[in-house]
């Protein structure tokens, strides 16, 4: 389990949480457009992730959510889950994540813009060391990281083995990627927009927005970037 985030190459698949008209989960339209999308080669899905409205849900939702993707995936690839918050409801979905059957976590920044880095240190790692998960962690908005705090919260937070580019600095992530080599597992996060910048550097999957609508562009620009 710990590799499983090296073995990620390509495309990761965001599927959206539907919902009804009353706002309460559509589960059977989610497990549909899941196995639709998991008919295509992409690396893993990630539910509950920011496309997949983590924070319209509650972690009961959360939980729902997760269960559903995995039961329709049927093992056709690996299932990462979102979290997010404060460190108390970050680890209780990462927990609730793993025992409906993920298989690694993504964990988003924290509500509170104005921690400071130790408060911040200490939210990540609290989620890292919630389940024995491998954990990426998605550095995006405020959550602006060095290379050097890179490599600090590598050694802090055992189970961080990936991480998820959402500033959109292609120079500074490379920077960030050559302090830490394969320590971790390299991903772009902002789209496929920027995916050109991504693959210069070296990551070796991108979050395609596009996955829900058209997966076969996303792959075959995933392919054309990591040739």
């Amino acid at each position: 389990m710990p590799q499983l985030l090296n073995q990620l190459k390509g495309v990761f698949g965001f599927p959206v949480t539907p919902f009804r008209s009353d706002l309460s989960l559509d589960l059977d339209a989610l497990a549909r457009n899941v196995d639709e999308m998991a008919a295509f080669p992409f690396c893993a899905l990630v539910a509950t992730g920011g496309t997949g409205e983590v924070y319209s849900l509650s972690p009961d939702e959360t939980e729902q959510v997760v269960a559903a993707t995995v039961r329709a995936v049927k093992g056709r690839m690996p299932v990462m889950t979102g979290t997010g918050y404060n460190a108390t409801l970050g680890v209780d979905i990462a927990r609730r994540a793993a025992k409906a059957g993920a298989d690694c976590i993504l964990a988003l920044p924290p509500y509170y813009v104005a921690a400071p880095e130790e408060g911040l240190f200490a939210y990540y790692e609290a989620i890292g060391r919630a389940t024995d998960l491998p954990l990426t962690v998605y550095s995006r908005d405020w959550a602006v990281f060095t290379p050097e705090m890179v490599q600090r919260l590598a050694v802090q937070v055992p189970t961080l083995k990936g991480w998820k580019d959402g500033q959109g600095d292609v120079r500074k992530y490379q920077r960030i990627m050559e302090r830490n080599g394969d320590r971790l597992a390299w991903f772009g996060g902002l789209g496929d927009d920027c995916g050109p910048g991504y693959f210069a550097i070296g990551v070796q999957a991108y979050t395609s927005s596009i996955s829900n609508i058209a997966p076969k562009l996303s792959l075959s620009f995933a392919e054309a970037g990591m040739k």
